[in-house]
């Protein structure tokens, strides 16, 4: 994080390159050269990140970063099972599709546990009157 004031004498640069880096501004300063003093962390940082990019090019670099990345990042490529669903329901373009999986699950059980009872229901299955109905005989095919 970095604290910029334009109207204040310190300037502090704090980044993930540096711990910090203190700019003072000329007491009397003209609030023209306040304001330009006040973006110097900004192009600091800018500089830093431009080093730490040099710093990390070519193959060693490359394979360094790799490396990294991959003892501390899992892509969705490496996900499985509920990770994986919960990692894709959090990206906004699937929300629609999360919602309307959503409602037209509670509807469909809605509709399977409301119709599982229903004693017409029961008499037309075949399954439950030879398994389960009190004048089921036994042992014939349906």
């Amino acid at each position: 994080a970095s604290v910029r004031s334009y109207l204040g004498s310190t300037v502090l640069v704090h980044n993930r390159f540096t711990m910090s880096k203190t700019f003072n501004v000329p007491e009397g300063a003209s609030p023209h050269l306040k304001s330009l003093w006040a973006e110097l962390p900004k192009q600091y940082e800018h500089i830093e990140t431009l080093k730490f990019n040099q710093a990390n090019r070519g193959m060693e670099g490359y394979e360094k970063r790799m490396a990294h990345r991959a003892a501390t990042h899992k892509s969705w490529r490496q996900m499985k099972g509920m990770e994986r669903v919960m990692f894709e329901m959090t990206h906004k373009g699937n929300y629609p599709f999360v919602i309307g999986f959503g409602i037209m699950g509670a509807v469909m059980m809605n509709i399977y546990f409301s119709n599982r009872n229903d004693p017409e229901v029961l008499k037309a299955s075949k399954y439950y009157q030879r398994f389960h109905a009190k004048d089921a005989t036994e042992g014939k095919p349906w």
